[in-house]
């Protein structure tokens, strides 16, 4: 028996989402790895619980790994933030990936640390994939910038820096 509603979303759905991406929840093993800032996607999100909608930004980074060629060149998720609580979180990346000249801003302005991230496609960065006791999710962490994207290198660039 075919249900006709089922039918007439199903239509209705694979039109308006057609084009979207299918999620990887792949992470490296833990430990220490050399990865390009592959794609920086903005968006929004609407929280279910508060019905609040917040800008959104997910990173997909590529691992360079040339003695690992059974992950060389795997794309995993270095960040991913959407709500509030994770904007600090976000602007904490930004500032690491920014040139000198615009770090202070970064602190005091979403707006600029958006900027600087989708700007950072193509940085190379030193990551550190750590799971927490007793943990079933990976985290990544950006530890030193390595070189920045072109982007910002032809406006005096990001010098290396890391975080502590």
């Amino acid at each position: 028996m075919v249900d006709q509603n089922f039918e007439q979303l199903l239509a209705k759905h694979n039109a308006d989402y057609a084009q979207s991406e299918s999620f990887d929840n792949w992470m490296p093993d833990d430990g220490e790895y050399m990865a390009a800032i592959d794609k920086v996607e903005t968006g929004t999100y609407t929280d279910d619980a508060s019905g609040e909608t917040n800008p959104s930004w997910r990173i997909t980074a590529m691992l360079l790994c040339d003695d690992m060629p059974d992950i060389n060149r795997k794309k995993f998720t270095l960040g991913l933030w959407r709500k509030k609580t994770q904007f600090g979180a976000m602007k904490t990346l930004a500032k690491l990936l920014a040139p000198a000249n615009l770090r202070n801003d970064v602190e005091k302005s979403l707006a600029v640390a958006s900027k600087v991230l989708v700007e950072a496609q193509g940085a190379v960065v030193q990551v550190r994939i750590r799971t927490p006791k007793g943990g079933d999710r990976a985290f990544a962490d950006v530890r030193k910038v390595i070189s920045a994207p072109a982007a910002q290198s032809n406006g005096g660039g990001a010098e290396p820096t890391q975080t502590s």
